[in-house]
């Protein structure tokens, strides 16, 4: 993770938890990573208003988010 790649942006569309992890991969290996989400989360509860299944009770998503939060500080400051 030393060597810069000859990119230096990547963008990953979409905010869900695969996208929120890739582009915290993608972070050792580019300059900047830009991710792109369509909705505008609820701060409160992340819920996406596009995403049909947004407004279930995940506990396991829940869990897995806090658990995320710890592993990829940077991501979640951004």
């Amino acid at each position: 993770m030393g060597a810069k790649s000859p990119w230096g942006k990547a963008v990953v569309i979409g905010g869900s938890y695969a996208g929120l992890v890739t582009a915290r991969v993608l972070a050792d290996f580019f300059d900047e990573v830009v991710l792109v989400e369509r909705d505008a989360m609820d701060g409160e509860t992340g819920v996406h208003p596009g995403a049909p299944q947004g407004h279930h009770a995940h506990a396991m998503l829940a869990r897995a988010g806090r658990s995320w939060s710890g592993c990829f500080r940077d991501c979640a400051r951004s």
